[in-house]
């Protein structure tokens, strides 16, 4: 397996979400590089990796979709607010 630099928890609210992305494509492509058809191995250590790697990326996913959730409402928020006020 390639060394991917994975994000630490107490660092990934500060963490850019370039930078989650782009952490996300190198899991991506070490999973792929790992074997691509690694659920059907019969290696408990490869299925047992590469599934804590898909966990990986699945939370630094979530991590990008609550920030865009949050970007959209604080975006509603402040059109609301500006509506309100003039």
């Amino acid at each position: 397996m390639k060394n991917v630099k994975l994000i630490s928890e107490s660092s990934l609210p500060y963490v850019s979400e370039r930078e989650i992305s782009r952490s996300v494509s190198n899991l991506k492509d070490s999973l792929y590089s790992l074997n691509p058809n690694w659920r059907m191995s019969k290696n408990p250590r490869l299925r047992d990796q590469c599934l804590n790697i898909e966990t990986e990326i699945c939370y630094l996913q979530r991590e990008l979709m609550h920030r865009k959730k949050s970007e959209i409402s604080h975006k509603a928020y402040l059109e609301s607010r500006n509506a309100r006020r003039y």
